[in-house]
């Protein structure tokens, strides 16, 4: 099957209102996209189930075991969210999409067979998706709330360098560092599909993975109230030259919203 860029041909569904109809913002030449909604814009959407016309049982089954109602919401907007970022880019309706998931348990595109990957995560108000072509990715977006324990929880999980640069820093400016280092390495993670499972060795630091081996990572810090980070490799492993920063500890900028105290 010969696909048609989506813009030429838009893909055909239900009016899903809230939901995006553009990226959010797009990486290496446009080969990557991320994509974003907010559980408040697409309430009516959810309580209304017009969702049922576009995902499969399997999907539908997965939110379900969620018995909070806001994390039910959330399983589902992101899928939803998948399917309308994918007929965005191919002229398929949202329902058509079909999915497993793989030896690791990562969810995947099984129809069409199409070389993309993509990847979810949610955080509070705010759903995330990645997608990306010819290329491995993970994404991770965590509300920025104060930590009782922050500095307790980086020694546990964070390298001796990432501890060490989280002491140099106090306040709003260490807990957005904090932030900035846990969203690296659970989107690097997710791109290895290995999930948290991945935090086991603090000292193989997902921040100094990714200036290696062609993996490339951007982080998101205008979205206040959030921390996002965006983790992906071209699967010729050739890295988009121009890209992304090349530090190994991102600038920790003042999250709106949050208190003082860490």
């Amino acid at each position: 099957m010969r696909f048609l860029a989506a813009d030429v041909v838009p893909a055909a569904g239900p009016d899903l209102p809230g939901l995006p109809e553009q990226p959010y913002r797009s990486f290496a030449g446009g080969a990557v996209q991320l994509w974003l909604a907010r559980l408040s814009d697409c309430r009516d959407v959810l309580v209304q189930r017009d969702w049922r016309a576009v995902l499969s049982d399997a999907e539908i089954a997965h939110s379900a075991r969620f018995a909070d109602p806001a994390d039910r919401h959330r399983a589902l907007l992101a899928r939803l969210l998948l399917r309308k970022a994918l007929s965005r880019r191919y002229p398929l309706r949202l329902a058509d999409w079909r999915f497993a998931r793989d030896h690791r348990g990562k969810p995947a595109l099984v129809w069409p067979a199409l070389p993309l990957a993509f990847n979810l995560s949610h955080s509070a108000d705010l759903v995330v998706c990645a997608l990306g072509r010819q290329c491995e990715l993970g994404v991770d977006v965590e509300q920025v709330a104060p930590r009782a324990r922050l500095l307790a929880l980086a020694r546990r999980f964070f390298s001796a360098d990432e501890c060490a640069a989280l002491d140099r820093l106090s306040g709003i400016a260490q807990r957005a560092a904090f932030y900035d280092i846990w969203t690296a390495r659970e989107a690097y993670c997710k791109a290895l599909g290995c999930g948290l499972a991945g935090f086991a060795d603090p000292e193989s630091s997902a921040i100094a993975a990714t200036t290696a081996a062609g993996w490339q990572r951007r982080w998101v810090t205008d979205i206040p109230g959030y921390r996002l980070a965006l983790c992906w490799r071209r699967n010729r492993q050739t890295p988009e030259r121009g890209a992304m920063e090349t530090v190994r500890y991102p600038a920790a900028t003042p999250v709106a919203g949050a208190g003082a105290a860490a």
